[in-house]
């Protein structure tokens, strides 16, 4: 009935996202760039390189390729890189920096000038954190996991307890109600999601100091009551975004001794001889250890057991930076005079709020109406629910890539306000660093480059997402008919999202 009702929804809605105009206006942009072909030429070819990509993976793909593990490389094996990385001197120090900086946004926050524009924590979250970090997690690995400040606060709180009551753990040990999933998450990152897209005063510093109080309540008690690894595996939003960001990255983290991992309460993300990015048996598992580097996307390849939430969870994360793109367009300005019309209090931050949850409706709508397509042309059974969660990961490099497209020329310029700040973060009129006086450079970027990038990172995420879907249903089934026969529908849809996020990403930059 669930999956029916989201069928059904998505469909009714998936009108509202699909409705092209001729016009927009820049997201924080504001040169126009006439393209030396027609725009449709480029969204045709984009998909056509969609299409071609999926005909030569299933040429070369045969037998039970999919079930293989991919490449890795122990970076452990290099002389000296073990003992650098695992520093008690640098790990402390990247730590200190970490809460350093929280608290350095928190203060500024609070204390800074009440201006936006020259407020670091404003700059710092919206820019150098939310977009500029949440890269380098994806691409490079999970260095959340080790740096989060407030997991870094805990875990000294936690120090400080054992000492002072003899090895004693800080916390009430609640079980935690793992039926739920990551429902605690999906609520935190669609809070944060609305604060982005709807909330007026998202810019306003006390404001964000405000919910970063707020925030270091909930995931300080939510490790104190379930504990650490448990609450930032389930609860935690940002540690969850980033775990599945993460899949896409060059490295991963591994336990070679499983004797370690028995009092591990968390599901290891690869089946196999080695627990892999499990961070809690990766602490205790102090000698019997490796980093290794592998291919980008390698991580979503892993054959790994995906619950109803978690793939939510992902649905979500892709949807609403569509909707932060979809928002620029003059074909949202229509939608949005259409909806509450005969409303006029708050009628934009009702109409967005809609948008918001409309727009994850519309894409699972969408997805699950795919796999439920692919089960009947693959002739191999099994439920609409079950095939959405085996294919849940193949979206990860669909969410980076238009991550990508859509946030470009916005880390690019409003990046440099940080190096600005830094010398001057309270605006007392400090020059810490001699940066005080640094001008933003518009020019860094052009609307040229900016479309290239987009198109780049649009075509080679949908690319590389053909490919982990492939590799995905060779596993799965192990007969090549039938998996090239069941990527059809997913192949199609992801054609179609292509063509929809070039569309989008263009109206900014391009004239009409």
């Amino acid at each position: 009935m669930i999956t029916r009702a989201l069928l059904i929804v998505g469909l009714a809605l998936a009108g509202l996202a699909l409705f092209p105009t001729a016009r927009a206006y820049a997201h924080g942009f504001g040169e126009r760039y006439d393209l030396p072909v027609p725009l449709w030429l480029y969204l045709y070819g984009a998909g056509a390189t969609v299409l071609v990509s999926f005909v030569i993976v299933g040429m070369f793909m045969r037998g039970r390729e999919g079930a293989r593990r991919p490449w890795l490389f122990n970076l452990y094996g290099i002389p000296g890189i073990r003992v650098a990385l695992e520093s008690v001197v640098t790990l402390t120090l990247l730590r200190l920096v970490s809460v350093g900086m929280l608290g350095l946004v928190t203060a500024t926050a609070f204390w800074g000038d009440p201006a936006s524009i020259v407020n670091f924590s404003v700059a710092f979250i919206w820019v150098g954190w939310w977009v500029g970090l949440g890269y380098v997690f994806s691409l490079v690995g999970n260095l959340w996991a080790l740096l989060n400040p407030w997991k870094v606060l805990f875990e000294g709180a936690e120090g400080l307890y054992g000492v002072m009551r003899r090895g004693k753990r800080l916390g009430l040990g609640r079980r935690y109600p793992y039926e739920i999933g990551v429902t605690p998450a999906i609520v935190m990152f669609f809070a944060f999601a609305w604060i982005e897209n709807v909330y007026a005063h998202a810019g306003a510093p006390t404001h964000l100091g405000i919910m970063a109080v707020f925030y270091t309540v909930v995931s300080l008690g939510g490790m104190f009551v379930f504990g650490k690894h448990t609450w930032l595996h389930y609860g935690d939003a940002f540690a969850v975004l980033y775990r599945f960001l993460s899949k896409f990255a060059v490295t991963e983290v591994q336990v070679t001794d499983s004797a370690h991992c028995s009092d591990c309460d968390l599901p290891c993300e690869a089946e196999g001889s080695s627990c892999v990015n499990c961070y809690d048996c990766f602490e205790r598992a102090k000698g019997a250890r490796q980093l290794s580097l592998r291919a980008p996307g390698a991580g979503l390849t892993y054959p790994e057991r995906v619950g109803t939430s978690e793939m939510a969870f992902i649905v979500l994360a892709l949807s609403t930076v569509t909707l932060d793109g979809f928002k620029e367009t003059e074909a949202w300005q229509s939608v949005k005079d259409t909806v509450l019309t005969g409303v006029t209090f708050y009628r934009n931050d009702l109409n967005t709020t809609l948008a918001l949850a409309a727009f994850p409706l519309i894409f699972m709508g969408a997805y699950l109406l795919t796999c439920k397509i692919s089960n009947r042309v693959s002739g191999e059974g099994g439920s609409t629910g079950e095939t959405a969660r085996v294919y849940i990961y193949s979206l990860i490099p669909i969410a980076l890539a238009y991550n990508v497209a859509h946030f470009f020329s916005f880390l690019a310029v409003q990046g440099q306000l940080i190096v600005k700040l830094a010398s001057d973060p309270f605006g007392f009129g400090w020059d810490l660093f001699g940066t005080a006086d640094w001008e933003v450079q518009i020019s860094i970027v052009s609307a040229r480059l900016v479309w290239f990038v987009g198109v780049g990172a649009i075509v080679i995420g949908h690319v590389i997402a053909v490919y982990v879907a492939h590799v995905i249903s060779m596993r799965r089934s192990g007969r090549r008919g039938a998996a090239l026969r069941s990527q059809y529908p997913m192949v199609a849809l992801m054609v179609g999202y292509t063509v929809v996020s070039l569309w989008i990403v263009a109206q900014p930059i391009v004239a009409g």
